[in-house]
């Protein structure tokens, strides 16, 4: 009998299931959060329960809990790791405040979604423009922000628009990127949130900041090589997360291990050369590494 090395187990396995050989590509997205007093009182208590639309094993739909505004939608999750956006959502964004005058509606085959409309003011446009410079993916041409309020049933949604006889205003004090960390689980999502009321060490928006495809994002924030760790770590976690490491006895890697030996090989050979190779190679050199450390 023939023993199986991990590697020709994995590229037996990856050949056997033609599912493996798709990469799905992840999109983050950099909003705004606001706090509503009595949201569910007198905002979302207004959606008839039977209207609400409700997609099992997803809490994507439903009655919004959290009131917010997207600002950019598809920035390249492989590309650029969530530290860099926190940081550019640090630095350049404060808090923002519109008027809200009516209900609206986006209208589907699947749902409706019930919505307030979002002035698009000049200080929305400048974030939104700063953050389209990262990488991204967009499959809409135009930019309409809103505040969810529920989604509901299609057909139902028109009979909730409607303009307010009481406009009012809507402070948004929290930056948040939201990002995948579950190849698994597309729907499973982390955050992290910025407080926008904070004192910022600059003032105003930086201007200076020239984000283009590639590497510029990171040279502009003096973390260039950070994008190419953060790569390697999205290329070599899908692969050997699927790897035998339970029966062979070794501890599951987490993506912290992933970087930690990337961090340890770039210092000799640089990540970018690294993402020259093949990703299974890059993910095998990974895997011999973390069985010697295993067995230290």
């Amino acid at each position: 009998m023939k023993f199986l090395s991990i590697d020709e187990w994995l590229n037996e396995k990856k050949a056997s299931d033609p599912s493996k050989n798709k990469e799905e590509k992840t999109f983050g997205c950099v909003m705004m959060d606001t706090k509503i007093p009595d949201w569910e009182e007198y905002h979302t208590a207004g959606i008839d329960e039977e209207d609400v639309y409700i997609k099992p094993h997803d809490k994507s739909y439903g009655l919004e809990e959290q009131p917010h505004i997207t600002v950019v939608y598809g920035i390249h999750e492989d590309e650029i790791d969530e530290e860099t956006i926190a940081n550019v959502i640090k630095e350049n964004m404060k808090p923002l405040t519109v008027t809200i005058d009516a209900v609206d509606i986006f209208e589907g085959d699947e749902y409706d979604v019930v919505k307030y409309n979002v002035p698009v003011t000049d200080q929305l446009m400048e974030y939104r423009k700063l953050f389209l410079k990262f990488p991204n993916t967009q499959s809409y041409p135009d930019y309409h922000p809103h505040m969810t309020i529920a989604y509901v049933k299609p057909g139902t949604g028109k009979k909730y628009k409607r303009k307010l006889r009481e406009p009012f205003e809507v402070t948004f004090t929290m930056g948040v990127y939201s990002w995948h960390d579950n190849p698994e689980d597309p729907n499973e999502f982390k955050r992290k949130v910025i407080n926008l009321e904070e004192d910022k060490k600059t003032t105003g928006f930086n201007e200076s900041i020239e984000f283009q495809r590639g590497l510029d994002p990171y040279d502009s924030l003096e973390i260039g090589e950070k994008r190419y760790i953060n790569k390697i770590v999205n290329i070599v976690y899908p692969i050997t997360s699927q790897s035998i490491w339970d029966e062979t006895g070794y501890a599951i890697p987490t993506k912290a291990d992933i970087k930690k030996w990337a961090e340890l090989v770039s210092s000799y050979s640089s990540a970018e050369e690294i993402l020259e190779d093949e990703p299974r190679s890059i993910a095998g050199s990974f895997e011999e590494w973390w069985m010697e450390e295993n067995e230290k």
